[in-house]
């Protein structure tokens, strides 16, 4: 913003007159400047007409030649002091925006990568939402998470918090995996510490992990115990991969639909409920599946609208 703005300075300077177009100008420039912005408090838009009005009070050259040499070394120091002061009404616009919580969200076949004001790094795996809350120097920076992500948390000195309505993850910089779907909660730590809370009628539990640390938690499991990662790649979705363990088949139909964005049906009787675990191949639909039918036992067909496993 700086740059652009400093930019379009210099370029009036060395092409408008002065005198009632030069006051002009800048009134353009102004304006601009507060239509992109959304809003100048009083005392930025009181600098601005300082500026402006020290601009346009430079009187016009005289076109002689005793005058014209002067003003091709008077020139340059001008439209450097005027960058200067232009610099500083840009960082004052700057300061006195308010910053804003972002929400951030993939459907059905998506992911996205984000990089947060503070220079951390938030993958959002599929059918996810991120909600951040505006980051303020010395303060806690707070992120609520609907779906699954990864984290790469930059290190700053202020904690940094994940919120979801399964629990809480707590960090002061460490890159680490959640993963919140109806009835299943994961936390997985691949550098640093973490401490992750989750709340239960009696009270909350905690559990801190360390590196190559998981806790996972299935719906009425309250144990919150962490053991051991047993997958050398991990998170398997970053890397073409699907972890599954002793997750029903209906569940990990269900994922395969939200991954590709497709149609999945089992039609042999009380298939669904079977339980799975295993790795699965995820470049494309066809591949994973053609894993998952081999693991079942099952086979695959894909109809006109759908993947039908019998």
């Amino acid at each position: 913003m700086k740059h652009t703005l400093i930019d379009r300075m210099r370029g009036w300077l060395q092409g408008e007159p002065r005198g009632h177009a030069a006051e002009q100008g800048i009134d353009r420039l102004i304006h601009s400047e507060a239509e992109r912005l959304g809003t100048i408090d009083p005392d930025t838009h009181r600098r601005w007409l300082m500026l402006r009005n020290t601009i346009t009070a430079v009187p016009e050259p005289r076109q002689t030649p005793a005058t014209r040499i002067p003003a091709r070394i008077i020139r340059p120091a001008l439209v450097t002091g005027i960058l200067a002061s232009a610099a500083m009404m840009v960082f004052l616009l700057w300061r006195s925006t308010p910053v804003l919580d972002q929400t951030f969200s993939t459907g059905r076949g998506q992911m996205s990568t984000i990089t947060l004001a503070d220079s951390s790094d938030v993958i959002l795996n599929h059918t996810s939402e991120v909600l951040v809350a505006a980051m303020e120097p010395g303060k806690v920076r707070t992120v609520r998470l609907h779906g699954e992500a990864f984290f790469k948390v930059r290190k700053n000195g202020s904690p940094f918090q994940v919120i979801t309505p399964a629990g809480s993850v707590e960090v002061l910089g460490t890159e680490f995996n959640v993963r919140e779907r109806p009835g299943a909660f994961e936390v997985a730590v691949l550098s640093g510490k973490v401490r992750v809370r989750v709340p239960y009628r009696d009270g909350d539990r905690s559990v801190e992990l360390t590196k190559g640390m998981v806790v996972m938690i299935a719906e009425g499991d309250t144990s919150c115990a962490a053991r051991e990662i047993r997958y050398a790649i991990y998170p398997g979705w970053m890397h073409n991969r699907l972890i599954f363990q002793d997750t029903p088949l209906a569940s990990v139909c269900e994922e395969l639909e939200a991954r590709f964005d497709v149609r999945v049906r089992v039609s042999r009787s009380g298939a669904g409920r079977e339980r799975i675990s295993g790795t699965l191949e995820s470049r494309t639909a066809e591949q994973a599946l053609a894993s998952l039918a081999t693991l079942t036992g099952l086979s695959l067909r894909h109809d006109t609208d759908a993947f039908i496993l019998y």
